[in-house]
């Protein structure tokens, strides 16, 4: 903010000297005077004179037939040639708007095949209608296109599973509590069928949440897809926060795919796991969720020296940090 109001500041500095200076040399200011005179007498006169131009007409599209939609999503625009003064001309192009070309498509004729229908009638028709709806003084001369085509594509109708796209930071010794709830958890979407089905998901804008120690509650906005309307524009997410500590657990390891021939042993026989996990579900985390284990292959009896990789193939949702050792172990393999 202080450096704005210094550059602020230094440019009044620099204009009231340039116009001192101006002043002080009266040729420069007398010429600029007459200059700026006769630029506006000339832009008064160029006003006065009539022109021919092409401006754009907005066109809005109704009774559109059911169980169809726009296939570009976006009403269409004529082209007018016009003639009017100068002056007609200035105010049409500086009007905030103007009212829409409204075309029934149950007026327009229409050839159908297995992907679109396409519609389509002779711009001529509307002359009249649209000479009316000129500004005053503006005489249409021309509309193009002559024929003013639409495409209909088939309306997809899906539901569809929201995601969130959400990065959390938390306060030292507290974690997420659970799953993150998001309501609704999907969406109806509706629109041109060949964007609709490719849409899989549809997922909340990114968002970043920090020092986070308490459950937070907070509507995110989805992320836009073009052409397509959703039945929601906000979904609201629920991040469930606890403080956490930290655990081990010891966990037998089990040999797997063993013949009934052979007898296979780790060395040692268990891993210890280690994790954190939130204080509400502490008390219900046992060894008997964990399930670790050793593979045998019948390179093993080839090879007598190598280690076996234990593998943690089971373990309770919501750990975070979790590690386990040894990762790999000495073994035994003999004949029963």
């Amino acid at each position: 903010m202080q450096k704005l109001k210094q550059y602020y500041e230094k440019g009044v500095r620099l204009t009231s000297k340039w116009w001192l200076e101006l002043k002080e040399d009266r040729n420069l200011f007398t010429f600029l005077v007459f200059f700026v005179l006769s630029t506006g007498f000339w832009f008064l006169n160029a006003l006065q004179k009539e022109y021919t131009t092409t401006v754009e007409y907005p066109v809005k599209f109704t009774n559109v037939p059911g169980g169809y939609i726009l296939k570009d999503g976006e009403n269409k625009e004529l082209k007018l040639k016009v003639k009017a003064g100068g002056v007609n001309i200035l105010r049409y192009h500086l009007s905030t708007s103007s009212d829409p070309l409204t075309i029934n498509v149950s007026d327009m004729k229409h050839n159908s095949d297995d992907e679109n229908t396409q519609f389509y009638l002779i711009s001529s028709k509307y002359f009249r209608s649209l000479n009316g709806q000129l500004s005053s003084g503006l005489s249409l001369l021309e509309i193009s296109p002559d024929t003013l085509i639409i495409n209909l594509s088939p309306l997809k109708i899906k539901r569809v599973p929201v995601s969130a796209n959400i990065e959390t930071h938390f306060e030292t010794q507290y974690l997420q509590g659970g799953k993150l709830i998001i309501n609704p958890d999907s969406v109806t979407l509706s629109g041109d069928a060949a964007i609709v089905d490719s849409v899989e998901e549809v997922t909340t804008v990114h968002t970043v949440f920090n020092n986070l120690k308490d459950t937070l509650i907070s509507n995110i906005s989805l992320v836009n897809i073009k052409g397509v309307e959703m039945s929601a524009s906000t979904v609201s997410v629920t991040i469930p926060v606890e403080p956490f500590t930290e655990s081990t657990v010891l966990i037998p390891i089990i040999a797997q795919n063993v013949p009934d021939t052979f007898r296979l042993k780790a060395f040692p026989p268990e891993i210890t796991v280690s994790f954190r996990v939130s204080l509400s579900r502490f008390e219900n985390i046992k060894p008997d969720d964990f399930l670790a284990t050793i593979h045998f292959s019948n390179d093993l009896l080839k090879d007598k020296n190598q280690r076996l990789k234990v593998k943690l193939e089971k373990f309770p949702e919501g750990l975070y940090f979790m590690d386990y050792s040894p990762l790999f172990v000495e073994y035994l393999l003999e004949r029963r």
